[in-house]
């Protein structure tokens, strides 16, 4: 699970055919516009939803808090959909815990990027569970700094994971 040189992440896309609601079975195509045209089957796919990612960042920036109060993903789901994009909650099998996030993330059009990848203003990081964090941890990152419902010292934003070197995706939607 662990990678080299950046702490224990996931390698871009390890792990995440089982975060992938694509990969059940249906292939979507993809149009010169940035929408989803249509399946393998030719009917019509679901339009992807443009994102103001500027709008979320700046949400988050506004919310961010002296220290966590414990809701990092509800702060992050607040910035993405305050930028446009209704997430689907039920597609999350952790009942809301950050750690379940990938595929409601997945299914709003963000990609896992390959690990190592600088980050870039927007992108969003799902943490998975370790001793003394169940749930797990979701941010953003700004631009400058990584937030989840606090500004971070780095991905990770607790000694707990950052110790652990917890297995992190970090996601992106272009």
């Amino acid at each position: 699970m662990g990678g080299g040189g950046g702490g224990g992440h996931f390698s871009g896309t390890k792990g995440a055919s089982d975060w992938n609601p694509f990969s059940r079975g249906t292939v979507y195509a993809q149009a010169g516009n940035g929408n989803v045209a249509t399946d393998a089957g030719g009917k019509a796919a679901p339009a992807i939803k443009p994102w103001n990612k500027e709008a979320s960042i700046e949400h988050l920036d506004k919310s961010v808090q002296p220290k966590s109060t414990g809701y990092c993903a509800t702060y992050v789901r607040e910035a993405i959909e305050a930028g446009g994009i209704h997430l689907n909650r039920s597609l999350n099998s952790a009942g809301g815990r950050a750690y379940g996030y990938g595929p409601v993330l997945e299914d709003a059009g963000f990609k896992p990027v390959p690990a190592d990848t600088p980050p870039q203003a927007g992108d969003v990081v799902i943490i998975q569970q370790a001793p003394h964090h169940k749930d797990g941890h979701a941010a953003m990152y700004d631009g400058k700094k990584w937030i989840s419902d606090f500004e971070q010292k780095d991905i990770y934003g607790s000694p707990w994971l950052r110790k652990n070197e917890t297995p992190y995706i970090i996601y992106r939607r272009t």
